[in-house]
């Protein structure tokens, strides 16, 4: 641990106990205080970006971020032996809790949000092109399945197909139809955003110390919004606990939209995204064309995690169609008044 130490002693910590937690990650103690010591990835550098979003996070400009100390000579990192380092605080305590994570991650999408120009007619070519891709996709699974079906006896792998056959060309419907909406929202010139994002947005990232804030920022990129939430969800729902209890992780993303509220056209992205079957088509042939790199049950196992990813883009348009479809009647229902007083009883509960 000496060249940790010596890393530490340019933050001015002489540490009496270094612990390796992972490869890339320190837990220092110095004066009864914990720090955590961050080996970087080989592709992180200190951008700009990166270093303007812990620069407002410590000015109080924006909350959620974790914050970074600063070297004795005022460096936000340390390079030794070719390797970056930067110092945080220490927060032990993390959540699993995805209302408090869609305020804290929403909260800073809404907040550093900027509208771009949209180049409708590269986004209409390339949607096409996917079109066209998704329905040869579709007709390709099911030739896959019926040559899994005219066998004897099938393996655990085939037999998983088979039987998520039926969910899985109803994800293909879905994708369709949504990849059709792009297109059709697309000629009315619709407006695109991006955000400060995250770029890893996992649960591991997420802490909850004193305050909500997330973590490990090398990522960080200026993209849409939905490019977090796509990151998150299929971190989430590839495991079968958590693909179990989608419908919390649905029921409470309202707290991300008070925070910064999707566009349809955004909606609709996110959808595309979550639904898209290549990984799991490409998996399927690889399987039936060349030497397996996993075990039976490791095939499966993989088999399953991208398909409970696809399922929950199912649940996520059904989530949409019926909260915005909720939202719009009311638009046009409600008179003035009621909504004013809606909006009021909000604002005290929050």
């Amino acid at each position: 641990m000496e060249m940790e130490k010596d890393i530490l002693l340019q933050y001015g910590i002489e540490a009496s106990k270094i612990e390796r937690i992972t490869d890339s990650l320190f837990r220092v103690q110095y004066n009864g205080r914990y720090f955590a010591l961050k080996r970087s990835s080989s592709s992180f550098s200190e951008t700009d970006l990166w270093r303007n979003v812990h620069h407002d996070a410590a000015s109080g400009h924006m909350r959620g971020v974790l914050p970074i100390y600063m070297t004795a000579w005022g460096s936000a990192t340390v390079v030794m032996n070719e390797e970056l380092y930067y110092l945080t605080p220490w927060i032990e305590a993390r959540s699993s809790e995805p209302a408090l994570l869609y305020e804290t991650i929403g909260y800073i999408h809404g907040r550093t949000k900027q509208q771009v120009m949209l180049n409708t007619s590269a986004w209409l070519e390339s949607i096409k092109v996917y079109k066209l891709e998704v329905q040869e996709g579709r007709k390709a699974l099911l030739q896959a399945i019926e040559q899994f079906e005219s066998r004897h006896f099938m393996s655990p792998f085939e037999l998983s197909c088979c039987t998520q056959y039926a969910e899985a060309d109803r994800a293909f419907e879905e994708l369709i139809r949504q990849l059709d909406l792009i297109i059709n929202m697309l000629g009315k010139n619709p407006v695109w955003q991006t955000s400060i994002t995250h770029g890893n947005m996992t649960s591991d990232h997420f802490l909850n110390g004193t305050t909500p804030m997330f973590s490990n920022w090398e990522q960080v990129q200026r993209r849409n919004a939905t490019s977090d939430l796509f990151i998150y969800f299929q971190s989430e729902m590839a495991g079968s606990l958590s693909f179990s209890n989608r419908d919390s992780y649905l029921g409470t993303f309202k707290t991300y939209m008070q925070q910064n509220k999707l566009t349809s056209l955004e909606r609709s992205y996110l959808a595309i995204c979550l639904l898209d079957p290549r990984a799991y088509l490409t998996y399927i042939q690889k399987q039936i064309s060349g030497p397996r790199y996993n075990s039976m049950i490791g095939s499966v196992k993989v088999l399953n995690e991208m398909f409970r990813v696809m399922m929950f883009g199912l649940s996520w348009v059904h989530y949409c169609s019926e909260i915005f479809a909720i939202e719009s009647y009311r638009e046009h229902s409600d008179p003035p008044q009621v909504k004013g007083e809606e909006e009021a009883s909000e604002e005290a509960e929050q």
